[in-house]
């Protein structure tokens, strides 16, 4: 089964969605979920690992997109990061957050560029 662009870009947006959902909500939403500590970390880098590979899928992998994949998702975590601190989310921001954020956005794209590499190389 081929997925379609088209089709990448809802499951990213859906992604995406569910991103913003699971950071703007209140801490108590989380409280029953027992994790060991620092698995949070895991989870932003797996969040926007996951996301940044979905928009290479959905928009391409051309240096301008995954430029522009790159400094999107970036600072859509920044974003983030900035309302969690605020009195209408009442969670608290962490700049350590917003690096996992970033190292699991680029760890995606490093993957398509690598596999640029090789495809060159090997042409």
């Amino acid at each position: 089964m081929n997925i379609t662009a088209n089709q990448y870009k809802i499951l990213f947006f859906i992604a995406l969605t569910c991103v913003f959902v699971a950071s703007l909500l209140p801490n108590q939403a989380f409280v029953a979920i027992k994790a060991p500590s620092n698995t949070d970390k895991l989870i932003h880098f797996s969040m926007y690992f996951v996301l940044s590979v979905l928009a290479v899928l959905a928009w391409g992998n051309t240096k301008k997109s995954l430029f522009i994949i790159a400094l999107s998702l970036i600072s859509c975590g920044f974003c983030i990061e900035i309302l969690q601190g605020t009195d209408w989310v009442k969670r608290s921001y962490d700049i350590v957050d917003e690096i996992f954020n970033s190292i699991g956005v680029l760890a995606g794209l490093l993957i398509f560029l690598t596999r640029n590499k090789l495809v060159k190389s090997v042409s």
